[in-house]
């Protein structure tokens, strides 16, 4: 389907860079299947399993649902010791339903509105999201920034 908005090169283009930007996304989704489900076929209570930030390929209800899924089945039925990083801040309840689940935050400071990583954990919950601070750190135009804490505030 083409779009008269746009030359004949973009019509020919864009629809290829859908297509694959696609791939790209379920191939990264299904390498991060595949690793998990090596680790969750293949660990053992003697296990140290570490995992970062399972079922962000996906949508945000899927992946949450993934990833609370998998840390279930883990600590019930592998019992490892495991480490299991996410973002998804519903996953936090696990710990008052599973007393071999604890909750730890990365201790973040601020100076003068800038945000410090202070490379130490402790035990809670991280009621923050830092990300827009992490692409101010990152480098992104203030335009972008101002424009995302206005979104994030509701303005």
């Amino acid at each position: 389907m083409t779009n008269p908005r746009y030359s004949p090169i973009l019509n020919n283009f864009l629809p290829k860079l859908k297509e694959n930007y696609a791939r790209v996304v379920l191939l990264r989704l299904i390498i991060e299947m595949n690793e998990v489900s090596n680790i969750v076929n293949n660990a053992t209570k003697n296990s140290l399993v570490l995992l970062d930030e399972v079922g962000r390929g996906t949508g945000t209800s899927d992946g949450e649902a993934l990833a609370r899924a998998i840390i279930t089945y883990i600590t019930e039925r592998i019992n490892s010791n495991t480490l299991f990083a996410t973002h998804f801040h519903g996953l936090t309840d696990l710990a008052a339903k599973n007393k071999n689940i604890k909750n730890y935050k990365v201790l973040v400071s601020q100076i003068n509105g800038e945000i410090v990583f202070l490379h130490k954990l402790e035990p809670g919950i991280e009621g923050n999201s830092f990300g827009i601070d992490v692409a101010k750190l990152s480098g992104l135009p203030t335009e972008i920034i101002d424009t995302a804490r206005r979104i994030l505030n509701g303005k």
